[in-house]
C-alpha cells in the first residue's frame, strides 16, 4: 500500500523494487496496480523462486534470490538504461 501511495505522490520515481511474496499484496499484483497508475514505471520483483517455477513473465523484471549487491546494481542499471523505463512524452 505504501508503494502505491508513493507512486501517486512522487512523479520523479524511476523504479520500484519489491518482493514477489508479501503479506497483503503480491509483487505481481502490485506491479499490475502500479502499471495502471504509471504504465512506463518499471518494477523489479525479487523472488526466491526459480524462473522455471514461475508463470510466464510478459516482460517483467525479475531477480532471483540469493543475489549479491553487485547483481542488484547491475539489474537496476540495466532496467534504467532501457528505453521503456522513461516516461512517455
Amino acid at each position: 500500500q505504501a508503494a502505491l501511495e508513493r507512486v501517486e505522490t512522487s512523479p520523479d520515481l524511476r523504479l520500484v523494487i519489491t518482493d514477489l511474496i508479501m503479506p497483503r499484496l503480491t509483487g505481481d499484483a502490485l506491479r499490475e496496480r502500479l502499471s495502471a497508475l504509471r504504465p512506463h514505471l518499471p518494477v523489479l520483483i525479487l523472488t526466491g523462486y526459480t524462473r522455471g517455477s514461475l508463470p510466464p513473465t510478459d516482460g517483467q523484471h525479475l531477480l532471483s534470490k540469493p543475489f549479491v549487491p553487485r547483481e542488484l546494481l547491475q539489474k537496476v542499471a540495466e532496467i534504467l538504461a532501457a528505453p521503456t523505463s522513461t516516461p512517455a512524452s
